[in-house]
């Protein structure tokens, strides 16, 4: 049986982050602050930020994740997209489905290391 769920993650996410004297806006900047510091720090992917403009990034990171978190449409964010979104990086940089695994578990640390919790995750 499949459970559904009553509430997006970002209705769960601003819950817990009110329980912080938080708002799941502020709880989604802080981890993804962190975890693009612990993505730069990561030698297996600092290279592929070479010359990016981070604060452009990480303005980005936050809004999708806000899409997707609240359970709205992504922007068009379809695998073709971000696979021709990536393409330099891919082809010059040796992009590879590895690195979106370190860099999505850099993510679930940060959230993690900011008391987010697992049913959230």
């Amino acid at each position: 049986m499949t459970k559904t769920l009553d509430k997006t993650i970002y209705q769960a996410l601003a819950e817990w982050a009110k329980a912080q004297g938080l708002t799941a806006d502020t709880a989604i900047e802080l981890a993804v602050e962190s975890f693009y510091e612990r993505s730069l720090s990561d030698k297996r992917l600092a290279k592929f930020f070479d010359g990016a403009n981070l604060d452009n990034l990480k303005k980005h990171q936050h809004t999708f994740f806000i899409k997707v978190f609240s359970g709205e449409e992504a922007g068009g964010y379809t695998d073709k997209y971000l696979y021709e979104t990536h393409q330099n990086l891919i082809r010059n940089k040796g992009l590879k489905t590895s690195h979106f695994d370190y860099f999505a578990g850099h993510l679930l640390s940060a959230l993690e290391e900011q008391g987010v919790t697992q049913s959230i995750i």
